[in-house]
């Protein structure tokens, strides 16, 4: 087989395993890049794979972005956790902000929701109590200042 063919081969394997590894779950640009340089650590082809791959509109940072900015609010985290999920998938960090912001969340409720799931509605007895709940949600992912005001409610 000419060296050609071996390439045009190597490329339709980086470009296969990439579609299925996005059948599967949406991925970032970063965190699809990452995966199939573990497949194919010899490959030319990655990068213009991906950027097929966008072309395309297989892949999407946004999109990624948004799926996984919903997964994590149903999972009770907080702005301080998701963007630190995006910023490790490699999300920019503008474009993170603005899928935040997009998703117009009342980060107050949502702590309370989150709070009142772990601890039920009856305020803190004392301040060994406040203190484990602070660190309940400071552990989600929820600032500070949402904590400090939840807890003096």
């Amino acid at each position: 087989m000419s060296p050609q063919h071996e390439h045009q081969d190597e490329r339709v394997r980086v470009c296969h395993k990439a579609v299925e590894l996005l059948a599967a779950r949406e991925h970032s640009q970063a965190e699809l890049r990452r995966k199939l340089k573990q497949r194919f650590p010899e490959s030319d082809d990655i990068d213009a794979v991906i950027a097929q791959m966008v072309a395309e509109g297989y892949l999407s940072d946004t999109r990624y972005a948004e799926a996984r900015v919903r997964a994590s609010l149903s999972r009770g985290h907080g702005p301080l956790m998701i963007r630190q999920k995006l910023q490790a998938a490699g999300v920019d960090a503008a474009l993170a902000e603005q899928v935040l912001e997009d998703a117009a969340v009342d980060w107050m409720e949502s702590a309370r929701a989150v709070l009142v799931a772990r601890f039920g509605s009856q305020a803190p007895q004392d301040r060994r109590e406040t203190a484990r709940r602070a660190r309940f949600l400071s552990g989600r992912g929820f600032a500070s200042d949402i904590i400090g005001r939840l807890l003096l409610e």
